[in-house]
């Protein structure tokens, strides 16, 4: 059975994620192949691509408005996703399983307390920072009156807050969570970024702007505004040992597996 995942390579995370399907069965392309028994969209933007939409298998990572009626199959990353299409769309099968975190190694914490940002910023449809970088680094500023600790910035798109610490202009890689004490992700939607979850597995604190963790995220805490926020980075530096127990609920390998076997069901 002939599996096609595809997704232009524009970098960042869906290249990974394609190669990752592909260890699974799949054959990988920038563009549908055709004569394929199923197919794996992994942006739900070029799922029109597709020659067999009752055949594909979509993956939705983002919340806004996508109409896939007539695809195979739809896949969630996070429970708000679900809930929101199912509003629109009461008839097409759909799941949820969170992408996860790839194997993280835990590590001693830094010398000196590393508050880390592992993120790309985003300007979308007349919208700016949608990831929060302004904020990220506004309550940067009002902990640092109070507390002094390093900040590690890696990502994209970040050039206009690179002064408030490290700039890394690139994908955070397994071993850079040894680099932080804390992980705080300000982006406005209510999804999970992976760098949660691998803070997370990392046994690091997460702190974040009000989201729904699709499990018990007893080592995340939360502020709605730059000063809540820098509340949560002075208590979070201020213990003795912010260490926690490594979190892994979901796994990067289990669901690009998953995909696969999905899509399989498809054909």
């Amino acid at each position: 059975m002939r599996v096609n995942v595809y997704a232009r390579n524009l970098g960042w995370l869906f290249t990974d994620l394609q190669q990752n399907i592909a260890k699974y069965g799949a054959i990988a392309s920038e563009t549908p192949l055709p004569d394929m028994d199923a197919y794996i969209c992994l942006r739900d933007s070029e799922a029109h691509l597709s020659p067999k939409p009752d055949k594909t298998l979509t993956t939705l990572h983002h919340i806004h408005p996508v109409d896939l009626r007539g695809f195979g199959m739809v896949a969630c990353v996070h429970p708000f996703q679900e809930r929101q299409f199912r509003q629109r769309d009461t008839k097409t099968p759909i799941f949820t399983l969170p992408i996860g975190a790839r194997d993280i190694p835990v590590a001693p914490f830094p010398d000196k307390p590393v508050l880390g940002g592992f993120f790309r910023e985003v300007h979308s449809k007349g919208k700016r920072n949608l990831k929060g970088s302004l904020l990220f680094k506004e309550a940067v500023e009002i902990a640092r009156r109070e507390f002094d600790f390093d900040v590690l910035l890696i990502g994209e798109n970040l050039e206009h807050i690179a002064s408030i610490g490290r700039y890394e202009k690139r994908g955070a890689l397994p071993e850079d969570y040894a680099r932080i004490t804390a992980l705080m992700t300000t982006s406005t939607s209510p999804m999970i970024p992976l760098s949660a979850y691998e803070a997370l597995a990392a046994g690091r604190p997460v702190i974040s702007t009000p989201r729904e963790f699709p499990f018990n995220a007893a080592n995340v805490v939360f502020g709605e505004c730059a000063r809540e926020l820098s509340r949560q980075i002075i208590a979070v530096f201020s213990m003795e040992n912010p260490r926690i127990a490594p979190q892994h609920p979901f796994s990067r390998e289990d669901w690009c597996k998953a995909m696969v076997e999905e899509a399989r069901k498809l054909s």
